[in-house]
């Protein structure tokens, strides 16, 4: 495995900004453990194994819930080959250098990468092209020594694509506590179509947002919806309504305590204090008659 490039402008970089420390740790951990084509297993075992090996007391649902958030920002996408999980930085191929022929991982299309005559540049159609998370845009041009090919429009639309799906569907797993592949050729085909529709991202994450509420957490007596909280239903033809429609309810429904018994509701402020008194003030009438099984009530003692 290669030396990795970080460069000055790391430092005032706004998108590593915007992670918390252990997110930053993170990712330039994940960096220096990728392959020379950005790619590395995503196994939770193994990228524990990899990442920190000498903190044993780290959980690791506490390390593959910071990769599920760095997955969201766009730094990194999460796909799957075969119904193994891998991870690849989508921004690898205009910063570093590709030595190897071959990369150790399938790619995230299962296609085949082509190496362009110059081998430190990579062509493909899975390039994702967006802002560097770790380079600044007022970088000089010297301190680059040599700038890649643009890729191509196609190449351009397919990479953005596919971190957007990689986003909005680890949000829909992790509302739903669910394993849907964000790169399944039906999902990539929904979230394509809103896209050529006009909606954007933000309107896909509202429509999650909204049935979340409305259909995980279902009241008694309510039909269930929550195998309906899945690609094929959310991105379907439905979505515009379920866009402008408002939401049945806001939060989870609160379970219901019943109410306090009046006297309970009762203040000090609310005693009629003199009835009270006169009520005291009543003189206590004797006991005419004994109770049944005592001959003579002057015998017998209270406590």
């Amino acid at each position: 495995m290669g030396n990795r490039i970080l460069r000055e402008s790391i430092c005032t970089s706004d998108s590593v900004d915007a992670m918390d420390w252990f997110e930053e740790v993170l990712f330039y951990r994940i960096l220096v453990n990728c392959d020379d084509y950005g790619r590395t297993d995503a196994r939770p075992a193994i990228l524990k194994a990899r990442l920190f090996p000498l903190k044993t007391e780290l959980p690791v649902e506490e390390i593959m819930a910071c990769v599920n958030r760095l997955a969201r920002q766009g730094v990194i996408v999460l796909y799957e080959v075969d119904n193994h999980p891998y991870l690849y930085v989508p921004t690898w191929e205009k910063y570093q250098t590709i030595r190897n022929k071959r990369s150790k991982y399938p790619a995230p299309d299962e296609g085949e990468i082509q190496l362009a005559d110059n081998c430190n540049q990579l062509q493909s159609n899975v390039c994702p092209i967006q802002s560097n998370p770790i380079q600044s845009e007022f970088e000089s041009e010297s301190e680059s020594e040599s700038e890649p090919k643009p890729a191509s429009p196609q190449g351009e639309k397919l990479g953005n694509l596919r971190v957007l799906c990689s986003e909005v569907v680890s949000v829909l797993n992790e509302n739903a506590k669910t394993k849907y592949r964000p790169f399944g050729k039906r999902t990539m085909e929904l979230i394509e179509k809103k896209l050529d529709q006009g909606y954007t991202k933000e309107d896909l994450l509202t429509v999650l947002d909204k049935k979340a509420k409305d259909w995980l957490h279902p009241r008694p007596g309510e039909r269930d919806m929550r195998r309906y909280y899945r690609p094929e239903t959310l991105f379907g033809e439905k979505f515009e309504s379920y866009l402008n429609e408002p939401s049945v309810r806001e939060s989870p429904p609160a379970a219901k305590i019943p109410p306090a018994p009046r006297w309970q509701q009762q203040t000090e402020s609310s005693l009629d204090l003199e009835e009270l008194q006169r009520f005291l003030d009543q003189p206590i009438a004797p006991v005419s008659t004994a109770p049944p099984g005592v001959r003579n009530i002057q015998n017998v003692k209270f406590l």
